[in-house]
């Protein structure tokens, strides 16, 4: 083993200063295992390599650990799961070791931070080269003790023989020094079934300087004579810079200038005020680009755009051998996302007055924009009106009787259409193809003596000339499109399934976790008697929640009360008995309260997600939409906003209210079963 001691180098930074002066001003450079035998006389930089085990670790005179990452922690946490990693891989306590993230000076370059990848990644460079000290680290103790190398076991940075004895520890044989090793991809690894710090819930390092206000973020740095940039944004995609002038800029005090290369453009300042400013006060001209798809034929193009790349996530066998078997086959599936906010497909209806081709053509063209489908015609505007407050209809298509007579004439006769808006997300992007409608919807038939109907070219892509008809939108319900008319109604169901369910699950449970369920048995009173018993005073807190909600959402968030009081408390009182019947067979299946909890979110998370409070419930897949009908919420949430916000009546609500009782009726008779089986 060779030595060579040397001053170490200053750094331009104070900082820097202090890092090196807090661990030692002498450093002493040595090899191991007869790498590197011929030591440099000056000290040379620290290395940065991504292929030197220095490059990512050091261990100082004290034994303790330096971590050099070239990931930084965007929020996720990976500060602390990288000093795990390194904990456990060099089997130190987790306080010993310290991570310097992102400082280009002394961290290897690991490519760009990618959240997730910085573990999968970044991650795992670390641990390979604390798995390469670590066996090097082994060898040379071995060597010092005069032991085999497979005998010694390591604990809290100390080498010790298995069988016990004298030990030797990592200040003692590399602290303070250099490593001077490659990083070996095939060093052994830590067996996992040994691991003390890794998979155990390490509270997070970043934390408590965030909330005591002590960290550092980005836009916290300060260095002397440092320039602050603001990157000016095109107009939109691919658009070109065609022109600029900073004339504006230069009376900002601080003001610099600005960079251009090609379409880039960012203007400078020796404060961040500065540079905002200019960003604001600098004039461009950027080209017209006009690159998107249609938002309503999405799926479509991006279907049929050229493939960028091909990846195989597995490959199982010869793919080619086996299609050329007798009974081989080809099994292809297309994918769009689950669930979305853009729902197609809606339930249409119509109520046409005046039957010609213009009136087919319109229908045809709302049908083919994939957002109407019609289910039928109403027979007229009554049914119309219903169809739209029960929910079997979310859009009613008028055309009236002498609108082919009013067109030909170039009167531009009205087309109505009726939403129903209470959920505006559902309802948003389907309008706004209703509004193209005019300029399209016709041209096949404003041709030959009515091609004077036809509306003229756009002047602008901006622009639009008005068309042979107009077509009138009118958004029932929630006209302005306000989302708390929509989410606050909800939030009654939600709040009502997560506490009926919760509190009486954990019932008989408990009941039976504290002993006194023999108590019980011992009354006379049946499975019936007990479980209403366990019920009625739930019934009474949640009305008491009901009234705290509506009160709040009246008078906080001004949803509107179109409908009955008594309507709505009778649909409150069936929903939650609905609710705690379930509640009561969760606490009568369930062994202990854990299991009831289980349960309980086991029924909570797919009411929330598949009965149309978070999305539109006509935006998810089928077998979705079949769960969430089976779900009380789903059928609750509608009655509650067809109450408030429609003021439905009885016959609106019955189609939605039977389904909860009969769910309410399902649960009982499993609950009593299971209560009975308790029992006995």
């Amino acid at each position: 083993m060779t030595m060579t001691t040397h001053i170490s180098r200053q750094l331009a930074s104070e900082s820097r200063r202090k890092f090196l002066r807090t661990g030692s001003a002498l450093v002493v450079t040595f090899s191991i295992g007869g790498i590197g035998e011929a030591a440099a006389q000056a000290a040379p930089p620290k290395t940065v390599a991504a292929d030197q085990v220095d490059g990512f670790l050091a261990i100082d005179a004290k034994g303790n650990v330096t971590v050099y990452s070239g990931k930084v922690d965007l929020g996720t946490g990976v500060r602390t799961a990288l000093t795990q990693i390194a904990a456990e891989e060099l089997s130190v306590p987790l306080a010993r070791v310290t991570v310097i993230q992102g400082d280009t000076l002394l961290t290897p370059d690991q490519g760009i931070t990618f959240a997730s990848l910085s573990i999968q990644v970044g991650g795992m460079q670390i641990r390979q080269a604390a798995a390469t000290a670590r066996d090097a680290l082994l060898g040379q103790a071995a060597t010092t003790l005069g032991v085999a190398k497979d005998t010694l076991t390591i604990s809290k940075g100390t080498v010790a023989p298995k069988s016990g004895g004298k030990s030797v520890s990592y200040a003692q044989l590399v602290g303070g020094r250099d490593f001077q090793l490659k990083l070996d991809p095939k060093a052994p690894l830590k067996d996992p079934k040994d691991y003390t710090i890794v998979g155990q819930p390490i509270a997070r390092l970043d934390i408590p300087d965030k909330v005591t206000g002590r960290f550092t973020y980005m836009h916290d740095f300060k260095v002397k004579g440092m320039i602050h940039a603001r990157v000016i944004r095109p107009r939109a995609m691919k658009a070109t810079l065609q022109a600029w002038n900073d004339f504006d800029c230069r009376k900002i005090p601080g003001y610099i200038g600005a960079i251009r290369k090609g379409n880039y453009l960012a203007v400078l300042g020796r404060s961040e005020w500065a540079a905002i400013k200019a960003s604001k006060a600098v004039e461009t001209t950027w080209s017209d680009w006009q690159g998107l798809p249609d938002k309503a034929a999405l799926w479509e193009w991006l279907r049929k755009v050229r493939i960028n790349k091909d990846e195989e996530l597995q490959k199982i066998g010869n793919s080619a051998e086996t299609m050329k078997t007798p009974h081989a086959k080809i099994v292809s599936a297309s994918y769009n996302f689950a669930i979305h906010t853009d729902p197609k497909h809606l339930p249409t209806a119509a109520l046409i007055a005046d039957r010609s081709e213009f009136s087919r053509d319109i229908v045809a063209a709302l049908r083919n924009t994939d957002y109407f489908a019609f289910i039928g015609e109403a027979r007229d505007e009554a049914d119309a009106e219903r169809m739209l407050a029960t929910g079997e209809a979310q859009f009613v298509v008028t055309i009236p009787a002498d609108f082919s007579k009013r067109l030909v004439r170039g009167e531009r006769p009205a087309l109505l259409v009726e939403a129903d808006a209470t959920d505006p997300v559902a309802t948003g992007n389907a309008i706004a193809a209703v509004n193209q409608l005019a300029q399209t919807a016709l041209t096949r038939d404003l041709s030959g003596p009515l091609a004077s109907l036809a509306p003229p070219p756009a002047a602008t892509p901006l622009a639009s000339a008005p068309g042979a008809f107009e077509v009138r939108v009118h958004a029932r319900y929630n006209p302005e499109a306000v989302t708390q008319y929509n989410i606050v109604p909800g939030l009654l169901g939600v709040i009502l399934t997560m506490t009926m369910v919760m509190m009486t699950g954990l019932a008989i449970t408990r009941e039976r976790e504290r002993g006194t369920m023999e108590n019980l048995l011992a009354t006379p009173a049946t499975a019936l008697e007990v479980m209403t018993g366990k019920i009625v005073p739930y019934i009474l807190i949640g009305l008491v929640q009901v009234s705290i909600v509506l009160t709040l959402a009246q008078w906080l968030f001004r949803v509107p009360m179109l409908g009955s009081y008594s309507v709505l408390y009778l649909s409150v009182l069936l929903f939650i008995a609905a609710n705690l019947m379930l509640g009561l067979t969760i606490s009568s299946v369930a062994q202990n309260q854990l299991q009831a909890m289980q349960m309980t979110f086991f029924f909570f998370l797919p009411s929330i997600l598949l009965s149309g409070f978070m999305f539109p419930f006509r935006g998810m897949p089928d077998w979705a939409q079949y769960i969430g009908q089976a779900l009380p919420l789903t059928h609750f949430l509608r009655i509650v906003r067809g109450v408030l916000l429609k003021g439905n009546g009885w016959s609106e609500i019955v189609p939605e209210a039977w389904p909860i009782a009969l769910f309410m009726l399902a649960v009982i008779a499993i609950g009593l079963r299971f209560f009975r089986s308790t029992l006995d």
